[in-house]
Order: structure tokens, then C-alpha cells, then sequence
């Protein structure tokens, strides 16, 4: 069997992309793909949220799955709760609206482990997260592709049964309890993200599936660093191997590998590009890694 080929430059990383993108993608297709970098290609729990990940180890096994959930269910409300009041102060501060749905994406951007799962609309960001972590230095890297409608289209048509026929990206903002199907038949999008936000999947109503797997989000763009790394989510449901468990992934989804060896040429080729740690942390921090690296190769 042929070894995949990797991108050992910028170019040929792009070069790649373009391949990649014609395999998840139609030409009458929203041209909108979502990257995430990863710093090595043999990690045991690829494309897993931080919450999933703290367990460590190989996610495949349906025991493990479940331990793994039903300990997210006992410590996350604990974690949002610390959270929520703690971080009052800093979204008066910033004017940013005080709902649950801007708490926990702020959860997430800032170090806690949470659900989400971060991806960027800048392909050359992606490729600068796959490469700029130094735990995997003798590993490959990864970058992801993945086609956030036609993924969200698959998971939205099998939760409603069908009654869903579009991938069309969420902006959630209400988390009051409503009604999942309305008195009209209508399947209430508000409803579905509730449940997803506060792990409550324990409804009896027969007309959808028991299998909730990650859905596609879009945030508000908090502050200056989400913005710079143009930001998106997939958000995990009870499915804790979530994307890549779901049947038929292939269409909507993809990688393309990093060279091991090429890793510092790629950053130089970066920083040329305007790609380097002041871009992606917009602080004085972010500012002093650049010049550090800058004049450390």
C-alpha cells in the first residue's frame, strides 16, 4: 500500500487542500470548509473535545465511551457553574451578552475542557496549530478538513428523521426548555442546541434517534483573539467518538499530513506569510513567542 502523501512546504500544503477539498465538496456546494490542526497523526483520540480527552487512552470501545460520558455529566455542571461566576466580572467589563451559550464558548477559548471542539475557517491557521505543538515534535502532524454543512445536513436529517433537509449553520442563543417538536410538527433547532449545551438528552419522544452526535456552531466572535482565529465549534453530543463514528464520514470529511521533518521549514514559510503567534494571540504574549521564535531558528 502506497504511503499518503504529506505536505513537506506551505505550497504543497495548499496544493493538497485543493485535492482534498474536491473529495468533500460538489461544485454546487457552499464553498465553506472548516480545518482544525492536530500536532500528531497517532494520537489515540483524534478529533475529540478536551472534556472526552481527559480519560486519556483509545475512545473505541463502547465501556469506555460511556464512562467517559457519564463522568462529563457528573463534573461539567460543577465546572460551568465555577465558571459562569466567576467570569461575571469579565463580560461586563467587555459588554458581551450574558448568556450561557457566550459563557461556555469563553469556556473553551480560554483552557477549560468542555464539549467543543475547536476548528478555524483559515486553512494556514490550522496548519500553523498543527505544527506549533512541541509535544509531538518526532510525530506527523494532521490537518482536518471538514464540509460543516453537508456533515450538518447528515446529522440534522437523522435527529429529525428526515424532517430536516438542510446543513445550515447554527447560531445558538436561547436556552429556555421548549417543546423539541412543536404542535405544528415542527422540530425546534432552539431546543436541540439546549439539549446538546446541558447534556439533557433524556426525552421519550420517539420520533428522533438517542444517537447525538456533533453538530456544526458558529459563535459570536467574543473578542480579538476569536476573531483572529476565526473561530467555529462542533459541539458534542452523547456520541463521545463523535465525527468520526458517524457513518459515512468520508463525504464531509478529510486530513492531510504534516511532515515531521518539514516542521520548522513550514513555520519560517508562515511567518513570511504573516502567520506567527502575535497574529494568532493578539496580546503582548502573543507579540513576545513571535520575536522569541523569530530569531531562535
Amino acid at each position: 500500500m502506497n504511503k499518503e502523501k504529506s505536505a513537506k512546504t506551505v505550497s504543497e500544503f495548499i496544493d493538497l487542500m485543493h485535492e482534498k477539498i474536491a473529495t468533500i465538496s460538489t461544485p454546487s456546494e457552499i464553498k465553506n470548509i472548516w480545518f482544525r490542526g492536530e500536532g500528531s497523526n497517532n494520537i489515540s483520540t483524534p478529533l475529540v473535545p478536551k472534556a472526552f480527552r481527559q480519560r486519556g487512552g483509545s475512545l473505541n470501545d463502547t465501556f469506555t465511551k460511556k464512562t467517559a460520558y457519564e463522568d462529563v455529566i457528573n463534573i461539567e455542571s460543577n465546572l460551568k457553574s465555577s465558571f459562569f461566576r466567576e467570569a461575571e466580572m469579565f463580560l461586563n467589563k467587555k459588554g458581551i451578552n450574558n448568556n450561557e451559550w457566550n459563557k461556555y464558548f469563553l469556556m473553551q477559548h480560554y483552557g477549560m475542557q468542555t464539549r467543543l471542539l475547536d476548528w478555524t475557517e483559515s486553512a494556514l491557521i490550522s496548519l500553523y496549530f498543527s505544527i506549533s505543538d512541541s509535544h509531538f515534535k518526532e510525530d506527523d502532524s494532521v490537518v482536518w478538513l471538514l464540509s460543516p454543512h453537508s456533515y450538518n445536513k447528515s446529522v440534522l436529517s437523522k435527529l429529525s428523521n428526515g424532517t430536516i433537509q438542510t446543513g445550515s449553520i447554527y447560531f445558538p442563543q436561547k436556552a429556555n426548555k421548549i417543546e423539541l417538536i412543536d404542535k405544528n410538527g415542527e422540530f425546534n433547532r432552539d431546543e436541540l442546541f439546549r439539549m446538546y449545551l446541558n447534556l439533557d438528552f433524556e426525552h421519550n419522544h420517539k420520533s428522533y434517534e438517542k444517537e447525538f452526535y456533533p453538530l456544526a456552531i458558529y459563535p459570536y466572535l467574543l473578542d480579538e483573539r476569536m476573531r483572529n482565529q476565526k473561530s467555529c465549534f462542533t459541539i458534542f453530543g452523547n456520541e463521545v467518538n463523535g465525527i468520526l463514528d458517524f457513518k459515512d464520514n468520508h463525504k464531509f470529511l478529510t486530513k492531510i499530513i504534516i511532515d515531521k521533518n518539514s516542521k520548522i521549514k513550514i513555520r519560517k514559510e508562515l511567518e513570511l506569510l504573516g502567520i506567527s503567534e502575535r497574529d494568532i494571540y493578539p496580546d503582548l504574549s502573543g507579540i513576545s513567542k513571535s520575536i522569541e521564535n523569530k530569531y531562535s531558528f
